[in-house]
């Protein structure tokens, strides 16, 4: 009996995703297991267009509600919060995963938090008819000396924008200074 060879395969075919989520997940076709890795930070995004006016999570009180949430849970479920950026609109969060299920709970815990403060909702109310959350949660696990660089450069431009720099002016900063905020 002849042995068969195995098939070879060029490009990136076989290369497992590390990204998940947003609006990628617009269709039942890209359906997937969420990768999540608790070897490699992972970059994650939460956005809601209904942040806006005096839902935005740049005022006062809701942005100290949202710190001290995302304080909270992670603590409450081992995830650590390597950054984090507020964007007005949508969350940037670089974490670092103990398990897959603490990021099952601190996910739920988070976004449920947020979209209950912000909506008012209560169970006496009734069902919710709208959702508060464009998209599910985007998540990228941030792998390589390279990667990470560039992520850290993305959150403090995201944190720049979040103190009120327009985005142009907050890349020009990091480019020119190399700036850093840290927010640990």
């Amino acid at each position: 009996m002849k042995k068969s060879k195995q098939s070879t395969f060029k490009g990136n075919e076989f290369k497992s995703r590390t990204f998940f989520g947003g609006s990628l997940c617009s269709t039942r076709a890209h359906r997937t297991t969420r990768p999540l890795s608790t070897k490699y930070p992972v970059h994650l995004v939460l956005k809601s267009s209904k942040a806006r006016g005096e839902k935005s999570f740049w005022t006062k009180p809701i942005a100290q509600f949202i710190n001290r949430t995302i304080k909270s849970q992670a603590a409450r479920w081992g995830v650590e919060i390597l950054s984090f950026a507020n964007v007005g609109n949508h969350l940037h969060l670089f974490i670092k995963l103990k398990n897959r299920y603490a990021y099952e709970r601190f996910i739920r815990g988070l976004t449920g938090a947020i979209s209950l403060k912000l909506t008012h909702w209560n169970k006496s109310r009734g069902e919710r008819k709208e959702k508060f959350w464009d998209f599910r949660p985007y998540t990228r696990i941030v792998v390589g000396f390279k990667a990470r660089v560039t992520m850290d450069d993305y959150m403090t431009v995201n944190q720049l924008q979040g103190l009120g720099c327009s985005r142009a002016e907050a890349k020009m900063m990091v480019a020119d200074g190399g700036m850093r905020i840290s927010t640990a």
